[in-house]
């Protein structure tokens, strides 16, 4: 059976299909360079989305981390503070002791002196 179809643009009809073919196919490397292009973009973006998202989640403990670093060294800083004060105290003391065994030596020639 032989169909009976009536179709005189057929040729017309065919050319320009052919034509949006081939502009497709000229086209096509482009798209997937591009759509190459984007999803790699796309894929930087995961990542750093997962890093921002790990260091937002554990950014409590790191903050905790610092204060528990930061009071330590305050506590450290304290302890050396009394050291220092606790040094310079005795060195006042001997320095007191010093003048007195000096003004002690001074009266003892005095004595001497006037013996």
């Amino acid at each position: 059976i032989k169909p009976n179809l009536k179709c005189t643009q057929f040729g017309k009809y065919k050319k320009e299909y052919e034509d949006k073919i081939a502009l497709a196919e000229a086209n096509i490397d482009k798209a997937i360079a591009e759509c190459n292009a984007v999803v790699g973009v796309h894929e930087r973006l995961q990542g750093e989305k997962q890093e921002l998202t790990l260091a937002l989640s554990s950014g409590g403990s790191a903050v905790q981390d610092i204060i528990d670093k930061t009071n330590r060294l305050e506590g450290q800083k304290n302890d050396l503070q009394k050291q220092v004060d606790e040094t310079k105290l005795r060195v006042k003391n001997e320095e007191d002791l010093i003048n007195g065994i000096n003004q002690s030596g001074i009266k003892v020639s005095a004595d001497a002196n006037r013996l």
